[in-house]
């Protein structure tokens, strides 16, 4: 029987009601497929690339269970995707009250001792950690029962969650070269470079050809919008209207949608609060105009998109610049800060309309960037740490 060993060093066998992953598969019954427990929730950035390799794993024969929380979208996601989904009782409290991060502690304590219990009841062969709530306490209750834990960091910054159980993980897996890049000294050292895991579907998505001097633009703020995009990107296009053929496309978020729409001139604007196919829309665009989530990047690679980002600036130790910069500093996509958006985003897509050839270029430098079997290497992490004790 393998031993389980702590932060400290200190062997699990001497303390109590500690269980080594193989007294876990010990009671399971030995022709039962392989599970894997997905921890994952609150943003898509987290949920679509966890939904992404748990569809990869199901045609590897394993099954998958999901643990989130109740009021995240996952709640929603999850079992419309097939997948069974289990709440744990927690909550974030960065930016939260004195009160919230009083209690934090006992909320932890308490939502470790939930998902012990899941987990014994399910017997995973492995758990994998893609952010989100859940993912915590999860990790702790899994490391806790000798479980072999694999983490995903999607963003080019290591989230705290994700820095602390990179300590106990089997494996570390990240979507950026963080290695590579100006922030590598606060990332962890046994970290592997596998990519971001994209849905099929942005990969087979053929792009659109335009008439000549017609260009279409692809506008997605997230999920709840963005302000910043939704005030100043149609007073752009409006000036560059009257050089340019442009057709748009806004997701302006939700309940947002009215006043962007307003903005907009031509009738075949389209301002909606949310895009359903956004792979399809990806393969229409000529440019697109997003934030920098982790997700968004990955699938601007994906489907070559020549895009210009405007990161989040209040996004948690500014990670969406550093994602962006993945792109930006090789010359495959363009990158202005929001406080400077008013100032440069004309000047730039005036640029990238007056030559065509520098934004398919920068599309083709974007995919060549993608790592397009990003699903399957985290796939294969899991299945190695997964059966590593029946093999």
């Amino acid at each position: 029987m393998s031993k389980v060993t702590d932060i400290q060093g200190n062997s699990a066998s001497k303390q109590k009601k500690q269980y080594s992953h193989g007294d876990v598969l010990k009671k399971s019954n030995p022709s039962r497929k392989p599970l894997l427990v997905v921890m994952a929730g609150g943003t898509g950035g987290h949920v679509f690339p966890g939904l992404a390799v748990a569809h990869e794993m199901t045609k590897q024969g394993w099954r998958i269970e999901w643990f989130g929380t109740a009021d995240k979208m996952e709640a929603d996601v999850v079992p419309k995707h097939g997948f069974p989904i289990h709440f744990l009782d927690v909550k974030g409290v960065r930016g939260k009250g004195l009160a919230a991060k009083i209690f934090s502690p006992f909320m932890l304590i308490s939502a470790v001792w939930q998902a012990r219990k899941m987990l014994k009841t399910l017997q995973p062969n492995a758990v994998l950690g893609m952010g989100g709530f859940a993912s915590g306490p999860g990790g702790i209750a899994a490391w806790t029962l000798g479980i072999p834990i694999v983490i995903h960091e999607q963003n080019a910054v290591f989230g705290m969650t994700n820095k602390w159980l990179a300590k106990v993980a089997k494996r570390v897996l990240c979507g950026f070269n963080v290695q590579a890049s100006a922030n590598a000294s606060r990332s962890p050292s046994n970290v592997e470079f596998v990519g971001n895991p994209v849905r099929a579907e942005f990969f087979h998505a053929a792009k659109t050809q335009h008439a000549d001097n017609a260009y279409r633009f692809l506008i997605v703020g997230g999920s709840l919008g963005a302000l910043a995009l939704n005030q100043q990107i149609p007073k752009v296009v409006t000036q560059l209207r009257q050089k340019y053929t442009i057709s748009v496309v806004h997701q302006a978020g939700k309940g947002k949608s009215e006043p962007v729409k307003a903005q907009y001139t031509q009738p075949d604007d389209s301002v909606i609060e949310f895009i359903d196919d956004i792979p399809a829309e990806f393969a229409k665009a000529d440019i697109v105009i997003c934030r920098a989530g982790a997700l968004t990047v990955a699938e601007v690679a994906a489907t070559e998109s020549c895009a210009i980002f405007v990161p989040l600036p209040i996004a948690v130790d500014d990670h969406q610049t550093y994602n962006a910069r993945s792109l930006s500093d090789n010359d495959a996509a363009i990158l202005i800060q929001q406080d400077k958006l008013a100032e440069n985003l004309y000047s730039q897509l005036d640029a990238l309309l007056s030559n065509p050839d520098k934004i398919k270029e920068m599309g083709r430098k974007a995919r060549a960037l993608c790592i397009q079997d990003a699903t399957l290497k985290v796939a294969s992490a899991i299945m190695q740490e997964g059966l590593r004790d029946t093999l």
